[in-house]
């Protein structure tokens, strides 16, 4: 799923029903990550957006 921000408006109850506090409370996020890349929940976020950020760094040069 990719938004730009002039389209929030249009796609807020999609964006709301999978990262509002009480969606992820009652589990929207797990199932939006199901088949994302790697193994969900064995990467912090900080290791996740540093290893991101290395990656378009890697790409850039």
């Amino acid at each position: 799923m990719y938004f730009i921000s002039t389209e929030y408006p249009e796609k807020w109850g999609c964006i709301a029903s999978i990262f509002s506090q009480e969606s992820i409370l009652h589990g929207s996020f797990d199932k939006f990550t199901v088949g994302t890349k790697g193994k969900k929940g064995t990467a912090t976020v900080d290791e996740a957006i540093l290893a991101d950020m290395e990656e378009w760094r890697r790409r850039r040069s």
